[in-house]
């Protein structure tokens, strides 16, 4: 059958063939050739997918869709995942009360105490309420009457750099300020921080401040934009001691010779968890005061306080 074609692998198999379509030349010597085999292959491909080029189509979609499901999944990654615990996140309820007295020739009674609420996160936000109050009297007259609240908020204390934002407000009749009210915003620069060791951070913010005082012939209202430059530090000089301490320098931006200063230093003595005792410096310094008023104050207090 030389001349003519057939569909087979070795001659002695051939089978005429009915249709010279799909014939293939008949190979005389060492099974089918190159050609023979490539059109057996893609004949029987041609009757398996379909002879239109949408077919072909739709079956490589198939298949892909079938190496799409035979991929190794996660179970794990497919079942609810709880939230992870928010182990950075603490709620800090602080209280103190402290105070002096002198008796003899002449007598003195200060009282202070302050209450704090912090909600601390050290990877996305710190936030913080405060109020405290003093009031003393020495011989029967008041020196001493004044309290004040503030709150502030931090984004991302963990970072070396973040933006903070904060208001307070205050009232102290005995230095004739009948409401001082101030909000800024700012930025806080780590300078040292090991881990509950030590802690040092040197912050700068932009303010606007409302001022209303008690005095005769003198406007009573201000309103003044300042500058404010905070230091604060708190380390552990021994086991169970604690030193603290937080200056605020707040210039007016027209006239730096207009300035407040504000600090305090604590020395606490850890007793047990939640309590310790302490010992409290305060400076206060208005470089243009009221008339009849100091320009400074200084106070020094011994007291407990308590974390919850």
């Amino acid at each position: 059958m030389t001349g003519g074609y057939t569909r087979c692998w070795q001659p002695d198999d051939c089978v005429p063939e009915r249709s010279a379509e799909d014939a293939v030349p008949v190979d005389t010597g060492q099974g089918p050739s190159r050609a023979t085999t490539g059109r057996l292959w893609i004949g029987r491909t041609s009757r398996v997918l379909g002879r239109s080029p949408q077919s072909a189509c739709w079956w490589c979609v198939l298949l892909w869709a079938v190496g799409i499901l035979m991929q190794p999944v996660d179970i794990e990654a497919l079942q609810p995942q709880e939230d992870p615990p928010d182990s950075t996140a603490t709620n800090v309820v602080e209280f103190e009360v402290s105070g002096n007295a002198v008796s003899g020739v002449s007598s003195l009674a200060v009282v202070n105490g302050r209450l704090s609420f912090e909600r601390l996160d050290t990877v996305y936000y710190e936030l913080a309420a405060s109020v405290h109050g003093s009031y003393g009297a020495s011989n029967g007259e008041l020196i001493a009457k004044d309290w004040g609240a503030r709150v502030s908020f931090d984004t991302t204390p963990h970072e070396t750099l973040s933006l903070f934002s904060f208001a307070d407000l205050e009232q102290n009749p005995v230095r004739k300020l009948t409401w001082r009210a101030r909000m800024g915003t700012g930025g806080k620069w780590v300078l040292l921080r090991k881990s509950d060791m030590a802690k040092t951070s040197f912050s700068t913010a932009l303010l606007a401040a409302y001022e209303k005082h008690q005095v005769d012939g003198v406007d009573p209202h201000s309103t003044t934009w300042r500058a404010s430059f905070r230091f604060k530090t708190d380390m552990a000089v021994a086991p169970k001691i604690n030193v603290s301490g937080t200056w605020f320098f707040q210039p007016r931006i027209d006239s730096w010779r207009d300035y407040l200063v504000d600090g305090i230093v604590r020395l606490e003595q850890e007793l047990t968890e939640r309590l310790s005792l302490n010992f409290t410096f305060k400076y206060l310094r208005d470089s243009d005061p009221p008339a009849e008023i100091q320009e400074f104050e200084r106070r020094f207090m011994f007291g407990v306080s308590g974390k919850f």
